[in-house]
């Protein structure tokens, strides 16, 4: 199925885990790619909700918004930005505010992330020379259980 819209305001997209919605760093209309918002598009009718977000998301290769498997949370990694820093996020589906759970520094922007097998942490690598280093950061106390 091909979705309609202005694709060049979007970045590599993410699939949920049970195949109905697709989720992409969006850069809403304006003339900047700064992309300060997600957005969610139902593969079932096309239909597209946009939500907002407090910073930029990354569009670093493979750090592409990723859900959890609970299907209602998602996450993201942002840009450092006007004083703040780099950050690993929790963004809510259904309207809670995101939550910062880890701060990166330079040298650990994710370069490759996975959620871990139980879907409580993600799992990064930031290649390097002559090795690449493998980061762990858990978001579990964030998540209603």
């Amino acid at each position: 199925r091909r979705f309609a819209g202005e694709v060049k305001n979007r970045w590599t997209p993410s699939v949920s885990h049970d195949g109905e919605t697709i989720v992409s760093a969006y850069a809403p209309p304006g003339g900047t790619y700064l992309y300060t918002s997600l957005e969610l598009t139902s593969v079932r009718d096309g239909s597209r909700r946009v939500i907002p977000l407090p910073f930029e998301a990354s569009t670093a290769m493979n750090t592409v918004p990723m859900f959890l498997p609970d299907g209602k949370h998602l996450v993201v990694a942002s840009v450092a930005s006007s004083g703040n820093p780099k950050r690993l996020w929790v963004v809510s589906t259904e309207g809670e505010p995101p939550r910062a759970f880890d701060i990166l520094s330079e040298s650990s922007m994710p370069t490759t992330m996975n959620l871990s097998p139980d879907g409580r942490s993600v799992i990064f690598t930031r290649p390097g020379t002559p090795t690449t280093t493998l980061f762990k950061a858990d978001f579990s106390s964030l998540l209603k259980r």
